[in-house]
């Protein structure tokens, strides 16, 4: 392996597995904190509300052997034991399973995040635990449906146990024979730590460059290579002192849980910044830089037509998954956002929230071009306001939404006139960026695998619902009405201009 690109790297490597709100996440934000200060103007720790939940013990004892197994959060501790009946993934989707009082071995997961729904769907059935096999020899930690999670309904049971085992531990669990699951887990409320700090430029403009430093197991590729790579960036701009304010955000929970219950429970140090930050910073951010999964050929997930014509303006291909990061918070409110990442490799490679997240995957190449990429971006921006990029991003959009008939011409020749109009240009992509990039998932969720929140340009139709903060859902139709309503009063609104 290369020369391995940052000292910080391994120092947080070292402190193993970091959850929002734990003794160790208290060590590394000190760490972080003593790094930013002699780059910024000022630095600050904000306190996030969470559900601290952690791993002291997991194990499975199968065919008289005992072996290691990692707990979804937010398992508790238990000690459970029963006779096995083991099915695949589909047999799950399709309840062709006797659950009933029984620990169901589950193999054939493709997808780690199927292991939410399949536990909520496991649990309706009746079943006393579940097991996961892994497809390939790692633990793997995915957060599940449960009375704490909800993910999008509530469960008609309380949640069941749900563990993870590497693939070679497969032949001990087979069906009539009897196994025992035994977890030690930690759960309290507390609270998780963003580091924040500025870098005053002489204008008021502000640029937001963040990466989570929350993680499961090692977590090198999500997130502590983005760290790195934020602070290898931060310091080099700088020395250079941009003109506009620079904000270098290490945003905590990411992977975690909220205080309060709610189906959304990621992206919680970011929400929780965008709330208590808005109100004085909102009107002058002007873009959000964000690293997350930096792994192998990296992509640009992109939110908000400035950001999409950035991204064309670079070469650089739009990665639809801008809804799955710490950007969220950011363009829902119509904040353009840039997050630097390659999250289908990760899943690919076997590398998302599992044990093979560690130092033997980080690349110093891939490294390199993930900070030149972040700098080349941010010097753009300093020099020329995103704005700019607007036009050529709406030719982008206008594209996919008329070629596939999801909006009339009417709605985007709005959207058009109202950028011409240079007084209204921030307020008015604002509106469309909040209301254009939108979030959904299939109504499919909870009855096939494979099925994941889908973000980008209109993406509701049909066979889609909008996914929702709390836990109403009101179906797709209201989500495309509100967008064609807003597109349309901009059209009459500028139409004389």
């Amino acid at each position: 392996m290369d020369r391995l690109p940052h000292a910080i790297l391994q120092s947080l490597y070292r402190l193993g597995e970091t959850v929002a709100g734990s003794e160790k996440e208290k060590i590394a934000v000190e760490e972080l904190r003593a790094r930013l200060e002699p780059l910024c103007d000022e630095v600050r720790v904000e306190y996030v509300p969470v559900t601290v939940w952690s791993e002291r013990h997991c194990v499975v004892e199968a065919g008289g052997k005992i072996v290691e197994c990692s707990a979804h959060p937010p398992t508790p501790s238990i000690d459970i034991e029963a006779k096995i009946v083991k099915v695949g993934i589909d047999d799950v989707f399709r309840k062709r399973v006797d659950a009933e009082d029984k620990l169901v071995v589950v193999e054939g997961v493709e997808d780690p995040d199927d292991v939410a729904e399949a536990t909520s769907i496991l649990s309706d059935l009746g079943a006393l635990g579940v097991v996961f096999v892994d497809p390939l020899e790692a633990l793997r930690r995915v957060v599940v449906c449960s009375e704490a999670v909800p993910c999008y309904r509530s469960p008609k049971r309380r949640a069941v146990p749900a563990v993870h085992v590497p693939r070679s531990v497969s032949p001990l669990l087979e069906t009539g024979n009897k196994a025992r699951i035994l977890v030690e887990a930690d759960k309290r409320k507390g609270f998780g730590m963003n580091v924040v700090g500025d870098i005053h430029g002489s204008r008021e403009r502000l640029v937001y460059l963040s990466a989570h430093h929350d993680h499961w197991f090692w977590g090198c590729i999500d997130n502590l290579v983005g760290v790195a790579m934020v602070l290898d960036v931060a310091r080099e701009l700088q020395r250079l002192r941009l003109r506009k304010s620079l904000r270098i955000a290490f945003f905590s929970a990411e992977e975690g849980l909220p205080e309060s219950e709610t189906p959304f429970y990621w992206a919680v140090g970011s929400r929780m910044h965008v709330v208590n930050n808005w109100r004085d910073v909102g009107e002058r951010i002007e873009i959000m830089i964000n690293i997350d999964v930096p792994y192998g050929s990296l992509k640009l997930a992109a939110t908000g037509l400035e950001a999409v014509g950035l991204a064309k303006y670079l070469g650089i291909d739009v990665d639809p998954y801008g809804f799955i990061y710490d950007t969220f918070p950011f363009s829902a409110l119509g904040v353009p956002t840039l997050t630097i990442e390659n999250f289908e490799a990760t899943l690919e490679d076997g590398i998302y929230h599992s044990t093979l997240d560690d130092l033997n995957r980080v690349s110093t190449s891939s490294y390199a071009r993930g900070v030149s990429l972040a700098r080349q971006v941010l010097k753009i921006v300093d020099g020329i306001d995103v704005e700019r990029f607007a036009s050529l991003g709406l030719l982008e959009v206008s594209k996919q939404l008329i070629n596939r008939g999801a909006l009339p011409s009417i709605a985007v020749k709005g959207v058009q006139r109202c950028l011409e109009r240079v007084g209204l240009r921030r307020e008015v992509l604002r509106v469309v960026n909040s209301a254009v990039f939108g979030y959904a998932i299939d109504k499919n969720f909870l009855t096939k695998p494979g099925v994941r929140e889908l973000s980008g340009v209109v993406p509701w139709n049909p066979g889609t619902i909008e996914v929702p903060t709390g836990m109403r859902i009101d179906g797709w139709r209201r989500a495309y009405e509100k967008t064609l309503s807003i597109l349309n009063t901009l059209y009459y609104v500028c139409r004389g201009s």
